[in-house]
């Protein structure tokens, strides 16, 4: 394991233990929420509610449970007629993750293991053998997916982890 990779799994590990609380899309970027619930305020000075922690995602990703793919990254871009494309709630996405909000409330999700590896891809593994895996596709390298800590007391997004960005 490259520093790298053990300096993005060290910030990573105060997820361990975690429930996995919220998941949901803005445009094509996912967006993971652990923890606790924390108000913040967003640059107009407007209130609302996050989780603790958060990942935001803009490669190819995954969500699977032993051979069985939940939801994925082109479920995005799926929508039963072509006017509807990319517009939230309209997509295969969107519905599949109506359902899988349920189970991950009903299971109480948790995180139990982290991998990283050289080229920016990260695998979050859960109870009940489901598994998040982020898997860059470029060869640029540039900003994949970050991780994301809210904190309550300053209400605001007090740590950010890019991958590539800032960790070079």
């Amino acid at each position: 394991m490259t520093e790298f990779s053990q300096n993005v799994q060290q910030e990573l590990s105060i997820l361990l233990g975690l429930r996995w609380s919220a998941i949901g899309r803005a445009g094509s970027m996912l967006w993971l929420g652990f923890g606790n619930d924390v108000v913040i305020e967003n640059i107009k000075k407007q209130s609302r509610t996050v989780r603790e922690y958060a990942i935001h995602v803009s490669c190819p990703w995954r969500i699977v449970q032993e051979e069985q793919i939940f939801v994925a990254s082109a479920d995005i871009y799926i929508t039963e007629t072509e006017e509807n494309d990319n517009i939230i709630g309209n997509s295969l996405f969107d519905q599949n993750v109506v359902q899988f909000s349920k189970f991950i409330e009903s299971y109480e999700v948790c995180v139990t293991k982290i991998e990283t590896d050289t080229l920016g891809g990260l695998t979050l593994t859960f109870n009940g053998n489901l598994s998040l895996e982020i898997f860059p596709d470029s060869s640029l390298r540039e900003e994949y997916w970050r991780f994301i800590h809210f904190s309550s007391e300053c209400g605001c997004d007090d740590k950010h982890i890019v991958v590539f960005d800032e960790m070079e």
